[in-house]
């Protein structure tokens, strides 16, 4: 049987039960990440939950408490009045949304945007070699529009990869054009 892989300009439905890397927020993957609003790009399959730890402090206080710290201890400003209160408020980081990162989110159709043979190598032995294999990227349509901002994802339909989907039916095809 002949492997269909995907084209740019397919469009697919991801489901629940395929694996995507995408990326996720640090916290929700790694135990000494809590406070991080770093990202990470991780296999996951759609349908997984990964919940954070509980935030003792949102991270706007545990900023604003190291920078007034430094600023009580620091040479420079001695003699010099600062309003602590004020300053707190001043300090302006956008509070966490969610203790946890749901992948049902990323469900829905996409567009791929392109596609190559990447991503082989060779492991431990002078034999252990991993062939490429086919790596498709895909963004989010919004309303089965192309959205710039959509959700991007990557995932393989062959090769020894995490994320694997091997099968994708085709729902229809996207062209791209220029204005």
């Amino acid at each position: 049987m002949k492997e269909k892989f995907l084209k740019k300009g397919d469009v697919f439905k991801l489901v629940k039960g395929m694996e995507a890397y995408v990326e996720v927020p640090d916290r929700f993957v790694y135990d000494n990440t809590q406070y991080s609003s770093e990202v990470t790009q991780r296999a996951v399959q759609i349908g997984q939950i990964f919940r954070g730890r509980a935030l003792k402090k949102n991270y706007k206080e545990i900023l604003a408490d190291k920078i007034i710290e430094k600023l009580k201890n620091s040479s420079s400003f001695k003699g010099v009045e600062i309003d602590f209160e004020i300053l707190q408020e001043a300090i302006s980081v956008p509070a966490f949304k969610t203790n946890q990162f749901d992948t049902n989110d990323l469900i829905g159709e996409y567009v791929v945007t392109s596609t190559k043979y990447d991503g082989g190598g060779t492991g431990h032995g002078p034999h252990d070699v991993y062939p490429d294999g086919w790596h498709v990227t895909a963004k989010k349509l919004k309303q089965g529009k192309y959205d710039q901002k959509g959700k991007k994802i990557t995932f393989y339909q062959s090769g020894c990869f995490t994320a694997m989907n091997e099968n994708v039916p085709v729902i229809r095809k996207m062209k791209e054009t220029f204005k």
